[in-house]
């Protein structure tokens, strides 16, 4: 009966201690990749007036921040991601440097398709930023 107690107080310890190294921001599997000390630059955009091309827009993950360029700004805030590929930001903030009519709009339109994310993936050099209809709207490369 006293070896019975002792082998479940260590598995109860071992669970306990298993459940406390578990980070939900960082989580991830092989097919969802923490996102934590990542760098990224947009390659692609669902919205013709955000062209990669055209303006640097970068995305840099911390522990649990985001921020990178937003075309004109430097931009930054929280974010979360879980090991089923789920994604949100949380209220980000911007520097308010003015900047040519189209880079601010392709600024507003990158602000606006990353809040509606909701689920990312990694394939190699590639981060997806998808939509509530798992539709990607954002897409970088690793730099």
């Amino acid at each position: 009966m006293r070896g019975t107690m002792r082998t479940l107080a260590m598995i109860g310890m071992i669970v306990c201690a298993s459940a406390v190294g578990c980070d939900s921001t960082n989580a991830g599997s092989a097919a969802t990749p923490p996102l934590r000390d990542t760098k990224w630059q947009l390659s692609a955009s669902s919205d013709a007036a955000l062209d990669p091309t055209k303006f640097a827009v970068t995305a840099d993950f911390g522990e649990t921040d985001i921020s990178g360029r937003s075309a004109v700004n430097r931009y930054g805030g929280p974010y979360a991601v879980s090991a089923d590929g789920s994604f949100k930001t949380g209220a980000l903030y911007s520097t308010r440097m003015a900047g040519p009519a189209d880079a601010m709009r392709a600024e507003s339109v990158y602000f606006e398709l990353l809040g509606k994310a909701r689920r990312y993936s990694v394939n190699g050099a590639n981060l997806a930023l998808s939509d509530e209809g798992n539709q990607t709207i954002l897409t970088f490369t690793a730099r």
